[in-house]
C-alpha cells in the first residue's frame, strides 16, 4: 500500500493474541510470551508503515521536484531557442527512468519486510504445533487410548492345532513360569510347517492334510518349536508410560506391541494402527505444525533412509505366495502388482487374521478372489511429489497400514508407513524423562 495501510494485519494479529489467550492449550506464561512477540511484529509493522509514509513523501517531493525541472527547462528553451525535439525527448524519458528505479526500490524494501514477517509467523507456527504434538505424545498415558482386552495366549507345550483354531494377528506364549517367553503369529506357523517340507508341492499337501508324509502329524507339533524361528520378539510397553513410548518402541522394528499394566499383567497387544487411531482424533492439534509443511515424499524417503526393496507378488499367484513374501520382510505387506509391475493392491498380516486350521484352504485361493472375500488389497498411492501435510491427511481418513508412493506409470517405488512421517515432523519422542 503506497499510503501504509496495514490495517488489515493488525487485525490479523489481534485474532491471533484473542485466539491464544482464549484458548485452553497454553498456559498463562506461554500465553504472555507470545503476546510479547506479537508486541514486537506490532512494533515492526509499525515502523514499516513509518517507512512507507516517508518514502510516500519523498516521492511527493521528488515529483515537484521533476516538475520544476520541467518548468526550467521550458523557460530554457523558450529564452535560448536551441533545445531540439530530440534531447527534450531524451530528458523526459531520464526522468520518468529515475522515477521508476525509485519507485522500485521502494516496492522491494516493502516485499522483503513483508517476507520477514510471514517467515516469523510460520516459525511461531511451527514451534506451537510441535508444542501441541509434544504435549499429546509425552503427556498422554498409553491406558487413555489402549482398551483392556482378553488377550488370547498359548503355552509353550502347546500344539500348532490349538495355535491354528486362535484367529489373532499376534500370540503371546508362556513358559512353564507363567513367564511370556515370546510371541507368534499365523505367518510363522506357516513359515515353521515350510520349514518341515522340502518343496512346494510337499508344503501345500501338508497344510491340506496337516501331514507330511505317513508318520508326521503336525496337529501334535509343540508351539515351542515356532517360537523358535519366530521374528516376533516380546517387548512390552507399561500402560502408564506416554503414549511416545510406544512411538519409541514401534521405531526400533516392532510391528506388535504387548501392553501390561503396572503388576505387569498382559492386557492388550496393538499394532501401529494404534497411532493412526489416536492421530485421527488429534489431527486439529498437529495443524498448526502441518500447515507449513512442504516436505515432499521424495525428501522424506531421503530423509528417513527408507528400504526401496520392498517385496512384490504377481497378481496371478495364491494368497499362500503372498503370505510366503509378507514373511520374507520387515514390512510384513507386499504389493500385488502385474505383469508390467503396476501396483493393483496389497496384503498384509492382517489379512490372514481370519484364517483359521479349518478354513486353510483358502491360501490356495488365486489372490484378487481372496483379497475380494478378505475385503482387502486396495491400495492407497501416493506420488513422490505428494507433501507430508496430504499424506498425513491420507492416513487419518483411509487409515491404511501404509502408503506406496508410484512412479508416472503407477509402479510402486517405496513404503511408507505412519511411523515415517511422524519421524519426519522431526518431534523429540524423548524429551520427556520417562524409562521403557
Amino acid at each position: 500500500s503506497e499510503m501504509g495501510d496495514f490495517s488489515f494485519l493488525k487485525e490479523y494479529i489481534d485474532g491471533l493474541k484473542k485466539e491464544i489467550y482464549e484458548g485452553p492449550t497454553l498456559s498463562r506464561l506461554e500465553k504472555d510470551n507470545f503476546i510479547v512477540i506479537f508486541s514486537g511484529i506490532d512494533s515492526q509493522i509499525t515502523n514499516l508503515q513509518a517507512y512507507i509514509e516517508n518514502e510516500s513523501r519523498k516521492k511527493v517531493q521528488y515529483f515537484e521536484r521533476v516538475h520544476q525541472l520541467e518548468a526550467e527547462l521550458i523557460a530554457e528553451k523558450e529564452s535560448r531557442k536551441h533545445i531540439t525535439p530530440e534531447e527534450e525527448e531524451r530528458n523526459r524519458k531520464l526522468a520518468l527512468l529515475a522515477e521508476a528505479k525509485e519507485l522500485a526500490r521502494a516496492a522491494r524494501n516493502i516485499v522483503v519486510e513483508l517476507r520477514r514477517i510471514k517467515k516469523k509467523t510460520s516459525e511461531h507456527n511451527t514451534q506451537i504445533g510441535k508444542k501441541n504434538v509434544e504435549k499429546l505424545w509425552h503427556g498422554t498415558q498409553i491406558r487413555s487410548v489402549v482398551p483392556i482386552s482378553l488377550v488370547v495366549a498359548l503355552e509353550m507345550d502347546s500344539t500348532l492345532q490349538e495355535a491354528l483354531n486362535l484367529n489373532a494377528l499376534s500370540i503371546p506364549i508362556y513358559g512353564r513360569d507363567d513367564e511370556v517367553k515370546g510371541m507368534i503369529t499365523f505367518g510363522d506357523v506357516i513359515t515353521y510347517i515350510e520349514s518341515l517340507t522340502s518343496d512346494r508341492t510337499e508344503l501345500e499337501n501338508a497344510l491340506k492334510t496337516m501331514k507330511i508324509g505317513e508318520d508326521i502329524d503336525l496337529r501334535f507339533h509343540r508351539i515351542e518349536n515356532v517360537l523358535k524361528i519366530s521374528s516376533s520378539q516380546y517387548w512390552p510397553v507399561w500402560i502408564q508410560n506416554p503414549i511416545a513410548a510406544l512411538i519409541n518402541t514401534f521405531n526400533k522394528g516392532f510391528h506388535y506391541l504387548p501392553v501390561v499394566d503396572e503388576d505387569e499383567m498382559l492386557i492388550n497387544v496393538v499394532s501401529t494402527s494404534v497411532l493412526i487411531k489416536i492421530l485421527s482424533f488429534e489431527l486439529s492439534k498437529m495443524e498448526p505444525l502441518l500447515h507449513n509443511q512442504e516436505l515432499t515424499m521424495t525428501e522424506v524417503c531421503e530423509q528417513q533412509k527408507l528400504n526401496f526393496n520392498f517385496a512384490t507378488v504377481s497378481i496371478s499367484g495364491t494368497a499362500l505366495d503372498a503370505l510366503l513374501a509378507i514373511q520374507k520382510v520387515s514390512t510384513r505387506v507386499v504389493a500385488i502388482v502385474d505383469d508390467d509391475g503396476v501396483i493393483h493392491g496389497n496384503l498384509s498380516l492382517k489379512d490372514f487374521k481370519s484364517i483359521n486350521a479349518g478354513s486353510l484352504e483358502k491360501l490356495f485361493l488365486p489372490i484378487p478372489e481372496f483379497a475380494e472375500e478378505q475385503q482387502a488389497m486396495i491400495p492407497i498411492v501416493i506420488s513422490g511429489k505428494t507433501i507430508l501435510k496430504k499424506a498425513v491427511t491420507d492416513f487419518v481418513q483411509h487409515k491404511p497400514e501404509h502408503l506406496w508412493i508410484v512412479n508416472s506409470e503407477k509402479k510402486p517405488v517405496a513404503l511408507l508407513g505412519i511411523l515415517n512421517l511422524f519421524n519426519a515432523l522431526e518431534i523429540d519422542w524423548k524429551s520427556i524423562g520417562w524409562e521403557q
